[in-house]
């Protein structure tokens, strides 16, 4: 998986049809996006949850989560860092979080899209997102993780603790992330092209990524796709 090339033919077909499939979403445009959004970010938020909680018996979690605390201090966030890793610390996780997300915040992801907003109150529903989303969704990642021996894949993670239903949420999750940064791609690279339409420059953009996605040591999102095969 690490390999700068790629060594199969299955390999290059997948990441040639999900490119597909993310370019083909973005060039649609903002509606179709939203609308994919609404259907596909409560799902995916409960399936992190399910998952988070299949797995706690797993860790010796009771049925009846008395031991739930205990358990989560000396098996899932014990404080000790994998083998080989460095151990991190709360300013480590603060700007992790923040440079994880960059081009959300630096690329000004919200105001692209509350530009349509009919209401100033409307930016308060980015809290939505962070909390119950992103917050939520890694401290059940965590739990996950500590469930298959804190190997850092995410794929294999999903896959053990939710199924396939697991493997296709993290799939989508890549996916909600990709559909957004093609769309406000293509519009600024229009605005260096001004003769070119938004679905022209959305599907050169669309192209780059997917030409990168087929390189594996680029691509985690299609270590995650491997498991779902």
């Amino acid at each position: 998986m690490n390999n700068l090339l790629p060594t199969s033919a299955g390999w290059t077909i997948i990441a040639l049809l999900l490119g597909a499939a993310f370019t083909s979403m973005a060039i649609l445009g903002f509606e179709k996006l939203s609308r994919f959004a609404v259907v596909c970010s409560p799902w995916m938020l409960a399936v992190f949850v399910a998952g988070a909680l299949a797995v706690l018996p797993q860790l010796g979690v009771r049925s009846d989560f008395s031991n739930l605390w205990e358990v989560a201090s000396t098996r899932i966030w014990n404080g000790e860092a994998s083998p080989g890793q460095e151990k991190f610390g709360v300013w480590h996780i603060m700007f992790f979080a923040w440079f994880c997300n960059l081009a959300m915040h630096i690329g000004l992801s919200d105001m692209a899209l509350f530009r349509f907003a009919r209401h100033w109150k409307y930016g308060l529903l980015s809290a939505c997102g962070m909390y119950p989303g992103h917050m939520l969704a890694w401290i059940c990642s965590g739990v996950m993780v500590a469930a298959i021996g804190r190997e850092m894949n995410p794929g294999l993670m999903a896959i053990e603790a939710a199924g396939m239903a697991g493997g296709a949420a993290v799939m989508i999750a890549g996916w909600t992330t990709a559909n957004p940064t093609l769309y406000r791609a293509g519009l600024a690279f229009q605005s260096i092209t001004p003769n070119w339409s938004r679905w022209k420059t959305t599907a050169l953009a669309g192209v780059a990524t997917t030409l990168l996605a087929c390189l594996p040591a680029r691509s985690q999102g299609l270590r995650n796709a491997a498991y779902l095969l």
